[in-house]
């Protein structure tokens, strides 16, 4: 079993630049904001970056990495109180560890072409941090986005139409108000 010890992110030099058709206050946002909130969700790096991971596994252990793609990598292992360069090969579900030990594994994470679906979300995140600024509910995006971690929320919003709801003047009659 792997223990990651600690993970350890720099900061990329500049992410993508923001989609176009964004309204003027939408556009007027932090899109490096937009951009780090939706890297975190996906897991996924679109700009190149430093990262360092520090595990303990086991001799015959594969280590998969959380963070996409992993563009490259060199690796130590802790031997005799100092760090020891050591060749990690790929296996079928990972990185490989060929000895118990503690090892910190270097790489580069980020690359390729930002899909359409990003995009949008990056259009819908936007509108819903602006609405949210607008009337003062600051916290209630971060509230909503909390509240889907460990859900399957995220295949529902994955598949949630292109507005985020409909408004009806209409009171809906619920058992209180019949």
């Amino acid at each position: 079993m792997i223990d990651v010890i600690k993970q350890f992110e720099a900061v990329p030099a500049a992410y993508p630049n923001a989609p176009a058709g964004l309204s003027t206050k939408a556009a007027a946002l932090d899109a490096s904001m937009i951009w780090a909130r939706i890297e975190a969700y996906t897991a996924y790096r679109f700009t190149v970056r430093e990262l360092v991971w520090t595990l303990r596994g086991d001799g015959g252990d594969e280590f998969h990495p959380r963070l996409t793609p992993v563009v490259s990598r060199v690796a130590d292992i802790w031997a005799n109180e100092a760090w020891e360069a050591v060749t990690l090969q790929d296996g079928p579900f990972g990185i490989c560890l060929p000895v118990d030990g503690v090892y910190r594994i270097t790489a580069q994470v980020g690359a390729g072409d930002v899909p359409a679906p990003i995009y949008q979300a990056f259009q819908r995140l936007a509108m819903a941090q602006k609405y949210c600024e607008t009337f003062g509910r600051r916290d209630l995006a971060d509230s909503a986005f909390s509240k889907l971690d460990g859900t399957n929320a995220e295949q529902k919003l994955a598949n949630h139409p292109a507005r985020f709801a409909t408004f009806s003047s209409k009171q809906r009659k619920t058992k209180e108000n019949k």
